[in-house]
């Protein structure tokens, strides 16, 4: 049984090796800038810089921001900023790529209710996503949608998530 696993293990990396020494040939466009709503965000509108880190791997930083009315316990008036710092790792090729990311989305919450009353909160909050990746080998049209869930101290948090933008070479 331990001999089986060490082999499966072994296969494993050896398979994520050759898939990272592949995608390195087939990178998609150095940098990206999009518009998303919902995802891993956690706001229901985030504007997002994209970044090719090495090969597959991307890195993300984006600005989100919500309001609303009576959807968070805190009070009546509710605003919402955020800041997701994400890695992806692409798999595919060419224009087309299965997207796994993973990251933290620091959070700030501030409201107003009737009267004088206001309160404020911060929150990181840890997510993973998976989807889909449409983006080229050079300039052109990026599109996402992923699926996934961020984590904080009332629970899991269950998203999904459509992106639109441009990559820039």
């Amino acid at each position: 049984m331990k001999e089986s696993t060490i082999l499966f293990i072994t296969v494993m990396i050896m398979g994520l090796t050759q898939d990272f020494a592949t995608a390195q040939n087939k990178t998609p466009g150095r940098e990206a800038a999009y518009f998303q709503i919902g995802g891993d965000g956690i706001t229901i509108v985030s504007l997002n810089y994209d970044r090719t880190l090495a090969g597959p791997l991307q890195g993300r930083v984006g600005l989100g921001y919500s309001y609303a009315v009576g959807d968070i316990e805190i009070l009546d008036h509710n605003y919402l900023v955020s800041l997701p710092m994400q890695a992806s790792y692409l798999m595919g090729g060419d224009n087309n790529f299965f997207e796994i990311t993973g990251g933290i989305t620091p959070t700030y919450l501030w409201g107003a209710g009737s009267g004088a009353k206001r309160e404020s909160e911060f929150t990181v909050v840890p997510s993973l996503f998976v989807g889909y990746r449409h983006q080229p080998l050079g300039n052109g049209f990026l599109f996402r949608v992923n699926l996934g869930a961020g984590y904080d101290r009332e629970g899991i948090h269950p998203a999904i998530g459509l992106s639109f933008g441009f990559v820039i070479n």
